[in-house]
């Protein structure tokens, strides 16, 4: 009887799994899949961030110089990466000169990639359009 009585006892503890919460659409926008993280760049000119859209695909491009190089060296520092959001063409992140691209970027290429934007002028290649140009 003890037994019985602590098995109804579990029973009435457990509640019925909670309806998932609804979340508002501002933040259920495509993000970054398993494996990669959000990445925000600030590009050299904002030419270059009305040439790209959501969902392109993207070689992100460093390029520096000092004073006694004569030739600014350039290297890739992020390869074929998706663009998640473009603030200056209606995205989620606003910007009023700047010109941003909000890129998804897989986690080993994030630090490089950030260090990069603080040291060096940043470009875009495009690889791949989303067709929503």
């Amino acid at each position: 009887m003890a037994g019985l009585a602590a098995l109804l006892t579990l029973a009435a503890l457990r509640s019925p799994a909670a309806p998932a919460a609804q979340v508002p659409d501002a933040v259920t926008r495509p993000g970054p899949a398993p494996g990669s993280v959000a990445v925000p760049i600030t590009l050299t000119t904002p030419a270059l961030a009305r040439t790209v859209a959501v969902g392109d695909v993207v070689d992100i491009v460093s390029v520096s110089s000092t004073d006694d190089q004569a030739t600014p060296t350039a290297r890739v520092v992020a390869r074929a990466v998706r663009v998640i959001d473009v603030p200056d063409q209606g995205g989620s992140f606003t910007s009023a000169s700047t010109p941003v691209l909000v890129l998804e970027v897989p986690e080993g290429q994030a630090v490089g990639l950030i260090a990069s934007s603080l040291t060096a002028s940043l470009a875009v290649t495009i690889r791949h359009h989303s067709g929503s140009h």
